[in-house]
Protein backbone atom coordinates (compact mmCIF):
# COMPACT_ATOMS: atom_id res chain seq x y z
CA UNK A 1 0.00 0.00 0.00
CA UNK A 2 2.86 2.26 0.50
CA UNK A 3 3.68 2.01 -3.14
CA UNK A 4 -0.12 3.35 -4.17
CA UNK A 5 0.83 6.40 -1.82
CA UNK A 6 3.68 7.47 -3.09
CA UNK A 7 2.54 7.16 -7.09
CA UNK A 8 -0.78 9.32 -5.32
CA UNK A 9 2.22 11.50 -4.26
CA UNK A 10 3.83 11.64 -7.90
CA UNK A 11 0.48 12.28 -9.50
CA UNK A 12 -0.67 14.91 -7.36
CA UNK A 13 2.30 17.18 -9.05
CA UNK A 14 0.79 16.48 -12.73
CA UNK A 15 -2.30 18.16 -10.84
CA UNK A 16 -5.79 17.14 -11.61
CA UNK A 17 -8.53 17.90 -14.18
CA UNK A 18 -11.87 17.04 -14.87
CA UNK A 19 -12.96 17.65 -18.65
CA UNK A 20 -15.91 16.56 -19.83
CA UNK A 21 -16.01 13.55 -21.46
CA UNK A 22 -17.07 13.52 -25.26
CA UNK A 23 -20.06 10.88 -26.27
CA UNK A 24 -19.17 7.61 -27.83
CA UNK A 25 -19.34 7.97 -31.73
CA UNK A 26 -22.17 7.24 -33.93
CA UNK A 27 -21.16 4.52 -35.64
CA UNK A 28 -23.57 2.22 -37.32
CA UNK A 29 -23.62 -1.22 -35.75
CA UNK A 30 -25.98 -2.45 -38.66
CA UNK A 31 -23.43 -5.33 -39.75
CA UNK A 32 -21.50 -6.33 -36.04
CA UNK A 33 -23.17 -10.03 -34.31
CA UNK A 34 -23.46 -9.23 -31.42
CA UNK A 35 -22.06 -12.30 -29.00
CA UNK A 36 -18.86 -11.97 -31.14
CA UNK A 37 -18.01 -8.20 -30.29
CA UNK A 38 -18.93 -9.07 -26.56
CA UNK A 39 -16.59 -11.60 -27.00
CA UNK A 40 -13.36 -9.02 -28.79
CA UNK A 41 -14.29 -6.75 -26.11
CA UNK A 42 -13.51 -9.51 -23.40
CA UNK A 43 -10.46 -9.76 -25.01
CA UNK A 44 -9.49 -6.38 -25.15
CA UNK A 45 -9.82 -5.46 -21.43
CA UNK A 46 -6.71 -6.27 -19.51
CA UNK A 47 -6.72 -8.94 -16.48
CA UNK A 48 -4.36 -7.05 -14.16
CA UNK A 49 -3.63 -3.68 -14.20
CA UNK A 50 -2.95 -0.48 -12.04
CA UNK A 51 -4.84 2.54 -12.84
CA UNK A 52 -4.02 6.38 -11.46
CA UNK A 53 -6.70 8.85 -12.09
CA UNK A 54 -7.87 11.86 -10.78
CA UNK A 55 -11.81 11.98 -9.02
CA UNK A 56 -14.46 13.79 -8.36
CA UNK A 57 -16.48 13.11 -5.83
CA UNK A 58 -19.85 14.93 -5.94
CA UNK A 59 -22.52 14.33 -3.10
CA UNK A 60 -25.09 16.57 -1.24
CA UNK A 61 -23.92 19.44 -3.01
CA UNK A 62 -20.48 19.27 -2.62
CA UNK A 63 -17.31 18.59 -4.79
CA UNK A 64 -14.12 16.84 -3.44
CA UNK A 65 -10.56 16.73 -6.06
CA UNK A 66 -8.86 13.48 -5.30
CA UNK A 67 -6.10 11.59 -6.89
CA UNK A 68 -6.43 7.86 -6.54
CA UNK A 69 -4.41 4.92 -7.47
CA UNK A 70 -6.60 1.20 -8.14
CA UNK A 71 -5.11 -2.01 -8.41
CA UNK A 72 -7.24 -4.33 -9.94
CA UNK A 73 -6.79 -8.46 -10.98
CA UNK A 74 -10.03 -9.50 -12.60
CA UNK A 75 -9.08 -13.58 -11.89
CA UNK A 76 -8.64 -13.34 -8.71
CA UNK A 77 -11.60 -10.79 -8.39
CA UNK A 78 -9.37 -8.43 -5.93
CA UNK A 79 -9.01 -4.53 -5.57
CA UNK A 80 -7.19 -1.99 -3.74
CA UNK A 81 -7.87 1.30 -3.60
CA UNK A 82 -6.31 4.11 -2.17
CA UNK A 83 -7.71 8.23 -2.67
CA UNK A 84 -5.96 11.33 -1.59
CA UNK A 85 -6.55 15.22 -1.62
CA UNK A 86 -3.76 16.99 -3.61
CA UNK A 87 -2.52 18.23 -0.20
CA UNK A 88 -2.37 15.06 0.90
CA UNK A 89 -5.18 13.92 3.26
CA UNK A 90 -6.56 10.23 2.43
CA UNK A 91 -9.86 10.03 2.20
CA UNK A 92 -10.00 6.29 2.46
CA UNK A 93 -7.85 2.76 1.57
CA UNK A 94 -10.24 0.20 0.84
CA UNK A 95 -9.55 -3.66 -0.53
CA UNK A 96 -12.20 -6.36 -1.80
CA UNK A 97 -11.98 -9.98 -2.65
CA UNK A 98 -15.18 -11.61 -4.48
CA UNK A 99 -17.95 -10.18 -2.51
CA UNK A 100 -16.13 -8.77 0.81
CA UNK A 101 -15.12 -5.05 0.76
CA UNK A 102 -12.94 -4.32 3.25
CA UNK A 103 -12.31 -0.54 4.67
CA UNK A 104 -9.14 0.27 6.19
CA UNK A 105 -9.71 3.83 6.79
CA UNK A 106 -12.45 6.11 5.71
CA UNK A 107 -12.19 10.24 6.21
CA UNK A 108 -14.74 11.00 8.98
CA UNK A 109 -16.97 13.37 6.42
CA UNK A 110 -17.26 9.93 4.17
CA UNK A 111 -18.16 7.59 7.52
CA UNK A 112 -20.70 10.02 8.45
CA UNK A 113 -22.71 9.11 5.77
CA UNK A 114 -22.73 5.51 6.97
CA UNK A 115 -23.17 2.91 4.20
CA UNK A 116 -22.67 5.44 1.75
CA UNK A 117 -18.57 5.31 2.69
CA UNK A 118 -18.98 0.91 2.29
CA UNK A 119 -21.08 1.72 -0.69
CA UNK A 120 -17.73 3.27 -2.63
CA UNK A 121 -16.31 0.04 -2.47
CA UNK A 122 -18.63 -1.28 -4.15
CA UNK A 123 -19.12 0.75 -7.02
CA UNK A 124 -15.24 0.56 -7.45
CA UNK A 125 -16.15 -2.67 -8.17
CA UNK A 126 -19.08 -2.15 -9.99
CA UNK A 127 -16.80 0.46 -12.33
CA UNK A 128 -14.02 -2.47 -13.14
CA UNK A 129 -15.66 -5.64 -12.31
CA UNK A 130 -18.88 -7.36 -14.58
CA UNK A 131 -18.51 -5.83 -17.88
CA UNK A 132 -19.80 -8.52 -20.27
CA UNK A 133 -23.04 -9.58 -19.87
CA UNK A 134 -24.14 -13.18 -19.56
CA UNK A 135 -24.42 -15.82 -22.13
CA UNK A 136 -28.39 -15.41 -21.51
CA UNK A 137 -28.67 -11.74 -21.83
CA UNK A 138 -31.66 -10.61 -24.16
CA UNK A 139 -30.43 -8.40 -27.49
CA UNK A 140 -32.14 -5.23 -28.03
CA UNK A 141 -30.25 -3.08 -30.92
CA UNK A 142 -30.49 0.05 -32.35
CA UNK A 143 -28.36 1.06 -35.56
CA UNK A 144 -25.34 2.79 -33.25
CA UNK A 145 -26.36 0.84 -30.42
CA UNK A 146 -26.27 -2.60 -28.93
CA UNK A 147 -27.74 -3.30 -25.82
CA UNK A 148 -27.53 -6.34 -23.12
CA UNK A 149 -30.81 -7.09 -20.71
CA UNK A 150 -30.72 -9.57 -17.97
CA UNK A 151 -31.91 -10.66 -15.02
CA UNK A 152 -29.47 -9.20 -11.91
CA UNK A 153 -30.77 -10.06 -8.41
CA UNK A 154 -33.95 -7.84 -7.34
CA UNK A 155 -33.28 -5.77 -10.38
CA UNK A 156 -32.38 -6.18 -14.05
CA UNK A 157 -29.04 -5.05 -15.95
CA UNK A 158 -27.86 -3.88 -18.78
CA UNK A 159 -24.68 -3.40 -20.87
CA UNK A 160 -24.73 -1.13 -23.71
CA UNK A 161 -21.85 -1.12 -26.48
CA UNK A 162 -21.38 1.48 -29.26
CA UNK A 163 -18.92 3.50 -30.91
CA UNK A 164 -15.89 2.65 -33.16
CA UNK A 165 -14.60 -0.18 -30.96
CA UNK A 166 -18.23 -1.68 -30.53
CA UNK A 167 -16.60 -1.13 -26.46
CA UNK A 168 -18.69 -1.18 -23.34
CA UNK A 169 -19.87 2.14 -22.91
CA UNK A 170 -22.60 2.18 -20.01
CA UNK A 171 -23.78 -0.45 -17.73
CA UNK A 172 -26.55 0.54 -15.57
CA UNK A 173 -28.70 -1.59 -12.71
CA UNK A 174 -32.39 -0.46 -12.03
CA UNK A 175 -35.12 -2.04 -9.65
CA UNK A 176 -39.06 -1.96 -10.24
CA UNK A 177 -37.78 0.29 -13.44
CA UNK A 178 -36.38 2.66 -11.58
CA UNK A 179 -32.50 3.49 -11.62
CA UNK A 180 -30.38 2.71 -9.06
CA UNK A 181 -26.73 2.90 -10.24
CA UNK A 182 -25.41 3.57 -13.72
CA UNK A 183 -21.76 3.83 -14.75
CA UNK A 184 -20.33 5.14 -18.36
CA UNK A 185 -16.83 4.42 -20.17
CA UNK A 186 -15.47 7.15 -22.17
CA UNK A 187 -12.46 7.60 -24.72
CA UNK A 188 -10.77 3.92 -24.94
CA UNK A 189 -7.23 4.00 -25.46
CA UNK A 190 -4.29 1.84 -25.56
CA UNK A 191 -2.58 0.18 -22.61
CA UNK A 192 0.04 -2.37 -22.63
CA UNK A 193 -1.56 -3.74 -25.92
CA UNK A 194 -5.40 -3.76 -23.98
CA UNK A 195 -8.14 -1.39 -24.54
CA UNK A 196 -8.89 0.72 -21.40
CA UNK A 197 -11.54 4.03 -21.05
CA UNK A 198 -9.81 7.21 -20.54
CA UNK A 199 -12.65 8.64 -18.15
CA UNK A 200 -15.66 6.92 -16.28
CA UNK A 201 -18.54 8.55 -14.66
CA UNK A 202 -19.89 6.41 -11.57
CA UNK A 203 -23.65 7.49 -10.44
CA UNK A 204 -25.14 6.32 -7.33
CA UNK A 205 -29.01 6.92 -7.20
CA UNK A 206 -29.67 5.58 -3.56
CA UNK A 207 -27.25 7.25 -2.07
CA UNK A 208 -26.66 10.39 -4.27
CA UNK A 209 -23.41 10.46 -5.19
CA UNK A 210 -21.21 10.77 -8.19
CA UNK A 211 -17.59 10.01 -8.99
CA UNK A 212 -16.17 11.51 -12.06
CA UNK A 213 -12.79 9.46 -13.05
CA UNK A 214 -10.13 10.92 -15.23
CA UNK A 215 -7.25 8.19 -16.10
CA UNK A 216 -3.62 9.66 -15.78
CA UNK A 217 -1.86 6.38 -16.35
CA UNK A 218 -2.58 2.86 -16.74
CA UNK A 219 -0.17 -0.08 -16.01
CA UNK A 220 -1.15 -3.46 -17.47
Amino acid sequence: MRVLIAAIVLLAAAGCSTPPFPPAEQVSLDSVAPREMVERFRESMPEQFRVMSSIVFEFSWNKVTALGVIEVDRRLGTFTAVAMTPLGLKLFELSGSGEQVTQHFVFEAFAKRGNASAAIGEDIRRIYFGLVPSADARVKRTQTRITFREQAGAGVMEHVFGGAGGFLIEKRYSEDGVLVWRASYHTYTAAGGKAFPKGMVFENRRYGYRLIVTVKEVLA
